[in-house]
């Protein structure tokens, strides 16, 4: 199996996961390989950058990806359920919560 197919293998069980622990996670001692295969999968749009942790970026399959526009939609619920404004939002922030609520339709 090649590296870029051991690299998918481990992103179906484990999503999130930086260069670092992919490597880790292969027992893979050459770290420049591995990062030149992800690098080649994400060009091919089988992996995608899936956000951060600290200084590294967490790679994902493209389809265990979590969307920003499904995390804004979870934001939203959760803010609108359980949170009650302290004062009244200013016409700047009224703006921004109908501009979200658009795009979430």
């Amino acid at each position: 199996m090649s590296v870029p197919e051991k690299i998918s293998e481990v992103l179906k069980k484990e999503s999130r996961l930086s260069i670092a622990e992919i490597t880790e996670r292969l027992n893979e001692t050459r770290k420049r390989l591995v990062r030149e295969s992800v690098y080649r999968l994400l060009k091919r749009k089988i992996i995608v950058k899936d956000g951060k942790k600290g200084k590294a970026y967490l790679y994902s399959l493209k389809e265990n990806a979590i969307e920003p526009k499904i995390l804004l939609k979870e934001l939203h619920s959760i803010m609108n359920k359980r949170m009650d404004f302290v004062e009244k939002p200013s016409e700047n922030e009224t703006n921004t919560i109908k501009i979200i609520e658009e795009m979430l339709k």
